[in-house]
Formats: structure tokens, sequence, C-alpha cells
């Protein structure tokens, strides 16, 4: 009983740490392996349609100085057509550790300096357009608004 007991307190604990992302056929968080301190954080931004925008990870952990790259994914080979548009990533508590944004052209990456000087948390909003299939117009998808946290070492 207590095998059966311990298995079932496993698989939950299994089940529990799934993401939204796994579970939309997108690959999990490893915060981990992202954004230890090399010269670039990729972050992937799963778009599955315009209201489910999901960066990953989030909250972002920044241990070092780096430029972060957001990158649009997407799990649906035949997606709509999917853009940054600007800013494409805009701090909400702008400060002097994060440099404006770049949006590349295509709209499909943002890159943006982090100095990572100082232990804060920065909320940020991804701002997202969808072009309509049939008449071309471009329209606006609703913001998302994801944590990033910097460790504040700057090295």
């Amino acid at each position: 009983m207590k095998r059966i007991t311990t298995l079932i307190i496993f698989a939950g604990i299994a089940i529990a740490g799934l993401t939204d992302a796994s579970a939309q056929g997108m690959p999990p968080a490893d915060p981990n392996k992202n954004c230890e301190g090399g010269p670039r954080c990729d972050v992937p931004v799963w778009v599955t349609s315009c209201v489910v925008i999901n960066p990953v990870p989030d909250p972002l952990p920044v241990r070092k100085r780096n430029t972060i790259k957001w990158e649009l994914k997407f799990a649906d080979p035949d997606h709509p057509n999917y853009r940054f548009r600007p800013p494409g990533i805009k701090i909400k508590n702008a400060h002097s550790d994060l440099d404006p944004p770049i949006i590349e052209p295509g709209g499909q990456i943002v890159r943006m300096h982090n100095k990572n000087k100082n232990k804060l948390n920065h909320k940020y909003i991804i701002y997202l357009e969808v072009q309509d299939k049939d008449t071309g117009r471009w329209q606006n998808c609703p913001q998302r608004d994801p944590i990033i946290i910097n460790e504040g070492d700057g090295n």
C-alpha cells in the first residue's frame, strides 16, 4: 500500500511539473540553461493564437549581463503571420539596466541589452500583431506581461 501511495505522489508531482508550454506541445522551460551569463539570452515566444503568447521561461532569471533575444515560435506550421509591433518589448518600470529594444527586420526577433547591475524584477509587455488572412491588415494582439528577474551580478 505504501508503494502505491508513493507512486501516486510521484506521478502527481511529475504531472504538476508540466508547464503550460509543454501541455500545448511546446518545449518546457529550462531556466538553468537559459541566461547563465553568455553573450546572449534566448527566449522563445510561443504563439498559438493571438491570445496565447508564452515566453519561455516566465519569469526569466538573468544571472549575468547579456543581450536578451525574444524570437517568435509557432507550434502550428500553418500559423497566421505574426510579428512584434513597436515597441516589441516594453519594460514597465524603465530602468538603466535595460537598453531600448530593437525589432529586427521582419519583426520576428526583438533584442535588448541587459546590463544586470541591480537585483530587480522587471515586468515587461510583449507587443504582437497578426495579419488578417482575408484583408491583409495587421491587428494588435492582447498584450502579455511576463517578468525578467535580474540577479544583479553585472559581469
